[in-house]
């Protein structure tokens, strides 16, 4: 690929080494939920801000926040199975030669991350299924579907690190809810760091080659991205298992919010900074 991905995958390869944890033994897992503890920030909770937040009381918005938790740790689960399967059928195919060895990482650390994931919503709840519609798409060259693979990876991983690190840094939670968000940030940092340098190499090699056409479909594609990946967050099955009544209108309220607006511009606002610098999207597009 170029002398640039193999110093970056080579570097990022000695901090896995250095960093590597054993998933199986790293966690205490408590034998039982904890009716007060917190294991979602309140701040970050999907209806904070709204009326409805006023309607649960402390018990109730304790209760919403280990249901935010699983459904978190659960769209973290179908994120990264697709994620997984996209890196396996790209790992030894030549034109990612130079950045294998840090994806057999990549590979290790995302398995880890599911292990994680699973083993806290068997524990203490259930796996969210994925509300995602999957539609046909018309196929496109490899070197762009391969664009738009990576940087999906990476806003969907910004997304979600942001919520790490917040969590991470949260005294209030539970330790076992702030583990987990703390151990995740720490693998996601190198993540995050390689994608941004694949994404470089990849635009650089391919871009030009594309027509006007396929350069603009990328960057409708990757401005409609963020939206699917956010509508997650708003779950009406985690407001029905809360108790609350109409949960899909509750999920309108939520996502309609102020505060969730502002939310979802802070924590893609990276992104789509990284990706209007490399032209990948339309400045005109706002």
């Amino acid at each position: 690929m170029s002398a640039s991905i193999r110093s970056v995958s080579r570097r990022l390869c000695d901090l896995s080494r250095e960093h590597f944890v054993d998933p199986y033994s790293r966690i205490r897992w408590p034998e039982s939920v904890d009716p007060d503890g917190w294991y979602f920030s309140p701040r970050l909770l999907s209806v904070h801000g709204t009326a409805v937040a006023g309607t649960l009381g402390e018990a109730g918005m304790r209760r919403l926040s280990l249901l935010e938790a699983l459904n978190f740790f659960s769209l973290n689960i179908h994120g990264e199975k697709q994620l997984l399967q996209g890196i396996a059928a790209r790992l030894h195919e030549e034109r990612f030669r130079d950045a294998s060895p840090y994806l057999q990482h990549f590979i290790d650390e995302e398995n880890k991350h599911l292990f994680w994931f699973g083993e806290f919503c068997r524990r203490y709840g259930r796996i969210y299924p994925s509300r995602l519609v999957t539609l046909a798409a018309e196929s496109l060259p490899t070197d762009v579907e391969d664009f738009l693979f990576f940087a999906r990876i990476m806003m969907f991983e910004d997304i979600v690190d942001t919520y790490n690190a917040q969590m991470a840094a949260d005294e209030a939670l539970v330790p076992v809810a702030r583990e987990i968000n703390r151990l995740h940030h720490a693998d996601e940092v190198r993540h995050r760091a390689f994608g941004r340098s694949l994404l470089r190499h990849l635009w650089r090699e391919g871009s030009a080659r594309w027509s006007r056409s396929t350069r603009e479909r990328v960057s409708d594609s990757l401005r409609l991205y963020p939206g699917v990946a956010w509508r997650e967050y708003f779950n009406p099955d985690v407001y029905r298992d809360a108790g609350l009544a109409d949960p899909h209108a509750v999920m309108r309220t939520a996502w309609a919010s102020e505060e969730a607006v502002r939310r979802r511009q802070e924590m893609i606002a990276p992104s789509i900074r990284f990706l209007v610098g490399l032209g990948a999207i339309r400045e005109e597009q706002g």
